[in-house]
């Protein structure tokens, strides 16, 4: 049997081996040859997969290691009885923790006080809910628009959409990319998104980069209407808008999720699936323990506890280094600039969640709460 992984799932090697012969493959070209031979084909995002790839194949399994599956062409699967799972959730929470980062280092350039501060989550499945929280923390004021969940949940206190633009002063997204009725996503961030906004704000785009239209957003910049965007996902990825990128207050790769833990989550769940379709028991566990994962940040008070958080969040992940990485290329070619921003990828540094800090220091009791809410460990 043979199962043909994404070279970049961690620890897919060492997870796929145990059931089966195991090759990696670059996710953007694997290779027609192999996949003739496949049994099991194990993939992210960056691989499209259908009929194209899979038609004559022996493939009857396929699992990405991501939570979105808009890469991936289910109704052809179906049809052909190919398996097929995803990893929901895997990644929700590094994606909460970047835009946690992203939010604290806005309040603090703009003086922004958190509890005078109105922050529109569009979308509160397996990230938006997790970003809820976080900013529930902080001490922001939440709204939350999601029609979909909305029509499940009678309990929740929804927002229109109308009311999110008309108050916020952050607006997230963190929606699955959809095209069809009744609540299309495809280029929900358009001209009109932007033109109903009552007031210049801050605009974070870490779910799918089709949902926003980049030129009505360059123009929503330059008319003031969105006063500094955050986006991590990009139209034509790999080979991005150099003008959008310019326009950014922060860019960055595709990464929001690329946590270490995410990852693993992700290989953990398309390994259990995977045992499960072929009925055979999961010996693999990731270890840890050879890995440094934990680190120490000493906590002393001074500036605003805002300016604090800011410092105990880049301790352990420096969102504006990834920002520089990605701005270095905004000069070269788009082929060149594509290849890059797959290797920024590919080559990606560990990154740990807040739970792998542990904070000491003169805190006070509140203050000790946020920090414990937000993941981190306090003492």
């Amino acid at each position: 049997m043979i199962i043909y992984a994404d070279e970049n799932i961690p620890f897919a090697g060492e997870a796929f081996s145990t059931i089966g012969e195991t090759i990696l493959f670059p996710g953007r070209s694997p290779d027609p040859k192999i996949i003739k031979k496949t049994d099991l084909l194990i993939i992210r995002s960056i691989t499209k997969t259908g009929a194209a790839l899979l038609a004559g194949s022996p493939v009857k399994f396929v699992g990405t290691a991501t939570i979105g599956t808009d890469h991936v062409d289910i109704e052809y699967l179906d049809k052909h009885g190919i398996a097929f799972t995803s990893a929901p959730g895997c990644n929700s929470n590094s994606v909460s923790e970047y835009i946690t980062a992203a939010v604290v280092k806005y309040l603090l350039e703009e003086n922004y006080r958190p509890e005078n501060t109105v922050i529109g989550i569009i979308g509160c499945g397996n990230v938006g809910s997790k970003v809820e929280l976080k900013m529930r923390a902080l001490g922001l004021k939440v709204l939350v628009y999601d029609p979909p969940l909305a029509e499940k949940s009678a309990q929740y206190n929804f927002s229109s959409l109308l009311e999110i633009t008309g108050k916020a002063d952050i607006i997230t997204l963190h929606v699955p990319l959809t095209k069809s009725p009744p609540y299309p996503t495809f280029r929900l961030a358009d001209h009109a998104f932007f033109s109903s906004f009552a007031k210049p704000i801050l605009f974070i785009n870490s779910s799918r980069g089709q949902v926003t239209n980049e030129k009505a957003l360059r123009s929503a910049l330059a008319a003031g209407q969105v006063k500094k965007a955050v986006l991590d996902v990009w139209d034509n990825e790999p080979a991005i808008s150099r003008e959008t990128m310019l326009a950014a207050w922060l860019g960055t790769p595709h990464i929001a999720g690329y946590s270490m833990n995410g990852k693993i989550n992700g290989t953990e769940m398309i390994y259990q699936a995977a045992c499960r379709y072929l009925e055979t028991k999961p010996v693999w566990k990731p270890d840890l323990s050879k890995l440094q994962t934990e680190r120490m940040v000493n906590y002393h008070r001074e500036k605003s506890f805002l300016y604090n958080l800011d410092q105990i969040i880049t301790a352990g992940y420096k969102l504006s280094a990834d920002h520089e990485l990605l701005y270095k290329t905004c000069d070269l070619s788009p082929a060149e600039r594509g290849k890059h921003f797959d290797l920024l990828r590919k080559n990606y540094p560990q990154r740990w969640e807040f739970q792998h800090t542990k904070v000491t220091g003169d805190f006070t009791p509140a203050e000790m709460q946020i920090i414990r809410q937000l993941g981190f460990h306090a003492a």
